[in-house]
């Protein structure tokens, strides 16, 4: 009976714990962002990079883009592990920037929110130092 009740308490234990879900997340089809150039006479120059736990799935079809509002203000180039962006804008606009992320391989769309203003003739990271996006994951 000893014998049953221990191989019963096993059976219901490894049953329990793989049937665990697996975490899923919400994906996204790639986004058509296009920045208008019209009205603008300003620009800030941005070098980034990823978080290390995101950068290993960069894709050449991902697309990085920088929101004002809801208007997309640029469209980041990458090139070997840097984004390189122009942020267009004009000359007394300090509105807060939402930098948006879209990985090609996963789906997954991440964002930075509010944590930097827009200046004209401003500069976020160097090719030597880029800023690192602190990014996270849109559900």
């Amino acid at each position: 009976m000893k014998k049953i009740l221990i191989v019963l308490f096993f059976a219901t234990f490894c049953l329990a714990t793989s049937c665990k879900k697996e975490e899923s997340y919400r994906t996204f089809e790639r986004p058509t962002w296009e920045t208008t150039l019209d009205g603008y006479s300003v620009s800030m120059t941005c070098v980034m990079t990823l978080d290390r736990n995101i950068i290993g799935y960069v894709d050449s079809d991902d697309i990085l883009a920088a929101f004002i509002g809801d208007e997309c203000r640029g469209i980041a180039e990458y090139t070997k592990d840097k984004f390189f962006l122009n942020i267009v804008g004009s000359p007394e606009e300090s509105a807060l920037i939402t930098f948006k992320y879209y990985s090609a391989k996963t789906k997954y769309l991440y964002q930075e929110e509010g944590l930097h203003s827009f200046a004209s003739n401003g500069v976020l990271g160097v090719s030597d130092e880029p800023y690192v996006l602190q990014l996270s994951l849109v559900q």
